[in-house]
């Protein structure tokens, strides 16, 4: 991983937040050239988006001229970033990361798309998603399940209880409690999943007199 690479997207990169976070990932993975070779799938895992929406962000990034793509068939993609290449402005001429304004005057993603992006926006983005995993992580562990963070309805409902004002340490006490409730129960346990922990209950199961785990596990 190149850390260089990293910060420099960070600092300088001004697309959209899912062309940021695709090329964050990217930059991750990247050896001291600038190549990597991950797959789709894990560029998904690591930016909290459906495998689509990665595949358009990287087909933007690629358009844009920020990286380049070589996909030999029956091999892996070898990605290469090219973070002084600027990006395409609507009638196709090269612009330094500086010259993609919006007619407002903020930082825009290229193409003119006019959403506003600011590298506030686009950290509390990638904050947001990595929450997100570090929740999902944590239930697994505790359930015993395997839900995935890239699940749009998982997503969803984290992002309603983030809107409410709810924690991170707010969905491990949930968590906890409903765990230590019931995992010792066929039944219970089944809803040890995020449509029943994340939905409208959520705060009752926050407020919810702790309970104590059996630790010997189903009678």
């Amino acid at each position: 991983m190149s850390f260089a690479h990293v910060d420099s997207i960070l600092e300088t990169y001004e697309g959209t937040p899912a062309r940021k976070m695709v090329l964050l990932a990217l930059g991750k993975h990247a050896n001291g050239r600038g190549e990597c070779f991950p797959k789709i799938a894990t560029l998904a895992r690591l930016t909290c988006q459906s495998r689509r929406t990665v595949q358009r962000a990287l087909n933007e990034l690629e358009e844009e001229g920020t990286i380049s793509r070589v996909m030999p068939r029956g091999k892996v993609t070898r990605y290469a970033l090219q973070l002084d290449k600027g990006c395409q402005s609507d009638t196709g001429d090269t612009v330094t990361q500086e010259g993609c304004q919006s007619d407002t005057g903020g930082v825009s993603g290229c193409h003119g798309r006019g959403d506003t992006v600011t590298p506030e926006s686009v950290n509390e983005s990638v904050t947001e998603s990595k929450n997100i995993v570090a929740i999902v992580d944590y239930l697994n562990e505790r359930a015993g399940k395997r839900f995935k963070p890239t699940a749009k309805e998982t997503q969803s409902l984290i992002r309603a209880r983030f809107a409410e004002g709810f924690t991170v340490e707010d969905f491990k006490a949930v968590i906890d409690n409903r765990a230590a409730a019931w995992r010792g129960d066929r039944r219970m346990a089944e809803y040890l999943r995020p449509e029943t922990l994340f939905g409208t209950k959520f705060e009752s199961y926050l407020n919810a007199e702790p309970a104590v785990e059996d630790d010997e596990g189903w009678d």
